[in-house]
C-alpha cells in the first residue's frame, strides 16, 4: 500500500501534508499539480492512504485498521479512482462519483475519490463539483491530479487546497535510476532530460521511442547548424503531436549546450555529452548572441505551441527564423 515513505525526495510538501494529517486540518478538496512525471499519482494515493487509514501516524497507514487490510489484499475499501484512457472525462462520469458520495461509508470513516489527469474533465464536468466542493459531506474528500491549471475552471480551483508536489533533485533521480540500472551515461542522460521527473525518467530510459527521437531531433538540429534548408523542412515534417514534446526538448536542450559550452569553454556541463562533435561544429560556426537567439526562438515556439498554434506552422516559421539567424552571422 502506498505511503508517503515511497516519495523520493520532496520533504517539505509531504511535511506540509502530514502536518495537515496530524492537527486533522485536511481540505474537502485537494489539487495536486505538476508535470508529467513528477509524481502526482502516487502522491494522491499515499494521501488518500492516510486520510482513510483510521489510526495513521505522522502520515504513515497503520496496516492493521479496516481499510489498511482491505487495500493490501485488493479487497473492498471507500477509495475510488477515475481515470480514463480517452481525451475528456465527461459530466456523467463525475455525477458518478458525487451520487457515489452521497452514500455514507461503510469500511472507514471517511470515503476518498482521486480524479486523475483532472485537466481532462470537460467544462461541464468541473461546474458539476462545484455544489459538492461548497458543501461537502464531512465524510467525503476529492483528490484531483492536474498537468495544467489553466485547464481547471477558476471557480474549482479556488474552492480547493492546490498543492504543487514539485520536482526531484537531479541527484534524487540519478540515486533512484541507480538502484535500478547500470549505464551510468544512459542514466546521466535521462536524469537530464527528466528535469527532476522521476516517472519522466523512467519513461526515457526504457523507451525505444525517446531514444528515435532523439536521434532525429540531433539530426535536425545538424541540419540547422548547416544550414540545410531542404533536409532540415524535410525533416520537420515528421514532426507531430506524439513527438512534438520530446522532439522540441531535446532542440532546446542541444542548443543550450551550445550556448553554456560557448560561455564556458568546458564539457563538464554538457547534457548531451556523446553529440560533442555536432555541438563543437555549432559553436565554432556561430557567434554567442546568435546561439542565444535562436534558444529565444525555441522557447518562443514552445510558448506558441502552448497556445495550440498549428504544429506544421509553428515548426515551419521556428526553422526558417533559426536558418536566418544562422544566415545573417
Amino acid at each position: 500500500m502506498i505511503s508517503f515513505s515511497d516519495i523520493v525526495g520532496r520533504d517539505a510538501v509531504k511535511n506540509s501534508i502530514i502536518n495537515m494529517l496530524d492537527y486533522d486540518k485536511l481540505s474537502h478538496a485537494y489539487i495536486l499539480t505538476g508535470p508529467s512525471g513528477s509524481g502526482k499519482k502516487i502522491f494522491a494515493k499515499a494521501l488518500a492512504n492516510a486520510i482513510l487509514c483510521n489510526h495513521s501516524n505522522h502520515g504513515i497507514p497503520c496496516m492493521n485498521c479496516v481499510h489498511c487490510k482491505s487495500a493490501v489484499s485488493d479487497g473492498i475499501t471507500e477509495l475510488y479512482q477515475l481515470q480514463t484512457e480517452g481525451n475528456t472525462i465527461k459530466v456523467d462520469e463525475v455525477r458518478q462519483i458525487l451520487k457515489s458520495m452521497s452514500l455514507r461509508p461503510t469500511q472507514s470513516n471517511k470515503k476518498v475519490y482521486i480524479i486523475f489527469d483532472g485537466e481532462k474533465m470537460t467544462v461541464q464536468a468541473q461546474n458539476s463539483l462545484l455544489k459538492t466542493f461548497e458543501e461537502p459531506p464531512h465524510y467525503g474528500h476529492i483528490i484531483i491530479t492536474v498537468n495544467n491549471e489553466d485547464s481547471i475552471l477558476p471557480t474549482i480551483m479556488s474552492r480547493a487546497s492546490v498543492i504543487n508536489i514539485g520536482m526531484n533533485t537531479k541527484e534524487e533521480v540519478v540515486g533512484f535510476l541507480k538502484k535500478r540500472y547500470d549505464d551510468n551515461e544512459l542514466i546521466e542522460l535521462a536524469s537530464d532530460y527528466s528535469e527532476g521527473c522521476i516517472g519522466k525518467a523512467l519513461t526515457i530510459i526504457s523507451s525505444e521511442k525517446f531514444k528515435q527521437t532523439r536521434e532525429f531531433s540531433c539530426e535536425y538540429a545538424e541540419q540547422l547548424i548547416n544550414k540545410n534548408e531542404k533536409k532540415c523542412f524535410s525533416l520537420v515534417k515528421e514532426v507531430n503531436k506524439d513527438n512534438l514534446d520530446d522532439f522540441m526538448s531535446v532542440i532546446i536542450k542541444i542548443f543550450k549546450d551550445m550556448v553554456v559550452f560557448k560561455s564556458t569553454q568546458n564539457d563538464i556541463f554538457l547534457i548531451n555529452k556523446d553529440k560533442k562533435v555536432m555541438i563543437n561544429n555549432g559553436i565554432n560556426k556561430y557567434n554567442i548572441n546568435t546561439l542565444l537567439n535562436v534558444a529565444f526562438i525555441l522557447e518562443d515556439t514552445v510558448n506558441r505551441l502552448k497556445q495550440n498554434a498549428s504544429v506544421k506552422s509553428a515548426l515551419d516559421g521556428m526553422t526558417v527564423k533559426i536558418l536566418e539567424e544562422f544566415i545573417n552571422d
